[in-house]
C-alpha cells in the first residue's frame, strides 16, 4: 500500500559531512572510483535490515550489482578495499559495519528494541567520525594502526602514551603517508642528529606543536661578524 501523502515509509541514515575527505576513504576512492556507490549501498542495506550486518553473497549478486548496475567483480573489489581500510568487517559470509548500532538515533534504537512499535526510524550513521575517534576502533594493544606507523618511524621513543593522546587531538595533521615522509625528512636535519639526538622533541611535543610545519634552519655563524674590513 502506498505511503500517505506527507509521510514516509522509509528509514534514513545520515552521513558525516567530511566523510569523503577522510584519508582512508580518499585512498579507497583512488583505488576504485566505485567505492562511494557501494559504501552508500552498504549503509542502505544496514538501514533496511535494521542491523549492523547482512548476507554477503545476496548483496553482491542481487543487491548492489543489479541496483547500481555494476559488475559483480567491481562490487567484490570495492568490498575488499572497504575491508582493508577498516570500514567493514567480513566474516561468515556476512558484511558488518562497525559501530552501526552506536551511531543510530535513540529513537531508532528504541524501535529496534521493540520499545516503540511504529513511526519513522532514523539511523544516525555517518560515513566516518572525526579521524581521531574513528582510529580508536582499529587498534593494536590500545594504539591505532596509523599511530603505530607514525611511532615506528619517529626517532625518539619516549612517552608513547602521551604521544598517542596528542595524536588523537591533532585533527589538522597531514595524511599518514605525508606525515611519515615529513618525519623521515626531519630526522635527517642537523639539529635532530647532533649530540645524540637530544634536541629531538618528544612525540607529544611534536604533534601538539604542529611541528610537521617546521622548516630546517641551519644558520651558520658569520666568522667575519664584527671584524673591521681592511683595504
Amino acid at each position: 500500500m502506498p505511503a500517505k501523502e506527507g509521510k514516509t515509509m522509509a528509514n534514513w541514515f545520515k552521513m558525516y559531512e567530511n566523510g569523503l575527505d577522510e584519508p582512508r576513504m580518499k585512498y579507497a576512492i583512488q583505488k576504485n572510483p566505485n567505492t562511494v556507490a557501494v559504501w552508500i549501498w552498504i549503509l542502505t542495506e544496514c538501514c533496511r535490515n535494521r542491523s549492523d550486518q547482512f548476507d554477503y553473497s545476496k548483496f553482491v549478486q542481487f543487491g548492489a550489482s543489479q541496483t547500481i548496475n555494476m559488475p559483480e567483480s567491481d562490487v567484490v573489489s570495492v568490498i575488499d578495499i572497504l575491508h582493508e581500510i577498516g570500514y567493514i568487517v567480513l566474516s561468515d559470509d556476512s558484511i558488518k559495519v562497525p559501530k552501526w548500532n552506536e551511531r543510530q538515533s535513540e529513537y531508532c534504537r528504541k524501535k529496534n528494541n521493540k520499545q516503540i512499535v511504529s513511526g519513522e526510524c532514523q539511523a544516525s550513521v555517518r560515513l566516518e567520525e572525526s579521524r581521531g575517534e574513528e582510529e580508536e576502533s582499529h587498534t593494536v594493544s590500545g594504539y591505532s594502526k596509523d599511530f603505530l606507523a607514525f611511532w615506528e618511524v619517529y626517532p625518539k621513543k619516549i612517552a608513547k602514551g602521551d604521544a598517542f593522546k596528542a595524536w588523537k587531538k591533532a585533527k589538522a595533521k597531514p595524511e599518514l603517508e605525508a606525515l611519515l615522509s615529513i618525519v623521515n625528512r626531519q630526522a635527517q636535519w642537523e639539529q635532530w642528529c647532533k649530540d645524540g639526538g637530544q634536541y629531538i622533541p618528544n612525540g607529544a611535543t611534536w604533534l601538539n606543536g604542529k611541528r610537521w610545519d617546521d622548516e630546517e634552519t641551519n644558520v651558520k655563524p658569520n666568522n667575519n661578524a664584527g671584524m673591521e674590513v681592511r683595504r
